[in-house]
């Protein structure tokens, strides 16, 4: 069930969301100093994460998930669509590198999962 905790990450993560529609509307990449643009992008990788974490915290009420799994899972979730997003900006995304991407994120998720599997065991 939820509780304040969770509460307040679901807060967090829609003013995060309502930051980055300000941010990003108030902003052109283009004509903007690079200090800007990398802002942007550390803006929307913590938005990312957030909105993962909240919904894998959401997707564990249904399948039982520990901690960890939903951190880490949050985290490669946001990796691949940070990827996704920043290479679509610069206008270098092809459905070639999304398909590439995709394994190649999953191999590095099962094989971390794996090696911390084997730590603790």
């Amino acid at each position: 069930m939820p509780n304040v905790y969770h509460t307040k990450k679901v807060g967090v993560a829609a003013a995060l969301i309502i930051v980055d529609m300000l941010f990003f509307g108030l902003f052109n990449p283009q004509a903007s100093s690079p200090f800007i643009v990398i802002l942007g992008c550390c803006l929307l990788v913590i938005t990312i994460y957030l909105v993962s974490v909240v919904f894998t915290e959401l997707l564990s009420w249904g399948i039982p998930l520990t901690k960890i799994t939903r951190r880490r899972f949050a985290l490669f979730v946001t990796m691949l669509s940070a990827f996704l997003i920043l290479m679509q900006s610069i206008g270098q995304l092809t459905l070639r590198d999304a398909l590439a991407a995709l394994p190649l994120i999953l191999i590095a998720y099962l094989y971390i999962t794996y090696n911390r599997a084997k730590q603790a065991g």
